[in-house]
């Protein structure tokens, strides 16, 4: 629906597992940490409302579940009182948007390639021009490093395993929290990485965090059972219409609620 000049997409090799990529996309808490090195540069450009997770790294979370999928809710208390709300909109099973924070709202689809790969497709949209044709958009210069730019290999590794994927320490040792000085993205697919191409969940530990993982989790078998005895599964079914589903981030006035509205 919307024209060329208003939808920018990368894409790039992910050594992992599809779920892992998605799970990734549902976890707004390590947003603040991962990410501090951008964000902050991203904070820098103006007043973002992403700045915020630098304030409050550990977020409540709640969850909505919706007919596509589910809305990722979380809730950071700031040091005046108010609150930081940011949303991940998930449609089951392979897609999420993310809030654009005063700019385009962004789009990650963990496509599955097989059991052990998934290309990511990063990018964003917005209803005005993102971009006068040239590539990439002004914007994005703020989340890129030292990586020369490549859209069909946007966020890769720039050392093998061994070589810790071309963690630069002494970058860290000068105030870069990851080390990984190429672009926002590669920091996600590093970690993603070194987790291992399919990770042990039986050694996991979850916690009030990672609630919206859980969830997802919970919503996935659950389609497998419906799909297994002929039930239309989360996402499909007449009527649905993704279109006018939009991530939101916003300020509230005050303290985080204690109960948010559920479907």
């Amino acid at each position: 629906m919307l024209g060329e000049r208003q939808v920018w997409m990368t894409i790039t090799k992910a050594y992992c597992n599809w779920l892992q990529g998605v799970e990734a996309t549902l976890d707004s808490a390590h947003v603040g940490t991962l990410h501090e090195t951008y964000i902050t540069r991203w904070s820098d450009t103006g007043d973002k409302p992403l700045s915020n997770a630098l304030e409050a790294l550990a977020p409540r979370y709640d969850v909505k579940p919706t007919r596509y999928g589910l809305e990722a809710i979380a809730l950071r208390p700031l040091p005046d009182g108010r609150t930081y709300l940011r949303t991940s909109t998930w449609f089951a099973p392979f897609v999420t948007i993310v809030p654009g924070s005063g700019g385009p709202h962004s789009i990650f689809i963990a496509s599955p390639i097989d059991d052990l790969h998934h290309n990511l497709f990063y990018g964003a949209f917005s209803a005005d021009d993102l971009h006068d044709g040239v590539d990439p958009p002004e914007f994005v210069k703020v989340i890129t490093g030292d990586r020369p730019y490549d859209p069909s290999n946007f966020g890769g590794f720039s050392g093998s395993r061994d070589e810790n994927y071309g963690q630069d320490r002494e970058a860290m040792r000068q105030g870069h929290f990851s080390g990984f000085t190429g672009n926002l993205i590669q920091e996600d697919m590093v970690t993603q990485a070194s987790m291992g191409p399919i990770v042990d969940r039986t050694k996991e530990h979850l916690s009030s965090s990672d609630v919206a993982v859980i969830h997802a989790r919970r919503m996935l078998l659950g389609a497998i059972d419906d799909m297994e005895a002929g039930r239309p599964v989360v996402g499909s079914g007449p009527g649905m219409d993704h279109r006018d589903v939009l991530p939101e981030d916003a300020i509230l006035p005050g303290p985080p609620p204690d109960v948010l509205a559920r479907t």
